[in-house]
């Protein structure tokens, strides 16, 4: 009769391997779906809270141009520019 050698086998085999990198991707690839929804919906809230919040003012102010022609003019004052519409004088 044949000896059989007990093999002392140890680590693991490679279709263990494969099956915890497989899971690992499936993981991954949702963990990074949910990170991108979460972003998205953090920056329209974001966009959102500055459109809302931004303030404007009308100021009207009354413009002499070189030849001392006037002009009445509604200027928009937001937070950080102005945005002037004025008729009759072009600057």
């Amino acid at each position: 009769m044949m000896r059989i050698k007990k093999l002392n086998k140890k680590g693991f085999t490679m279709v263990e391997l494969l099956a915890v990198i497989v899971i690992l991707g499936i993981l991954a690839i949702i963990s990074v779906a949910a990170v991108q929804g979460i972003i998205a919906k953090a920056k329209e809230r974001y966009y959102k809270s500055k459109k809302y919040t931004s303030t404007r003012r009308t100021d009207s102010v009354q413009i002499k141009d070189a030849a001392g022609n006037t002009a009445n003019c509604n200027v928009n004052v937001y937070v950080d520019k102005t945005a002037p519409s004025c008729g009759g004088v072009s600057g």
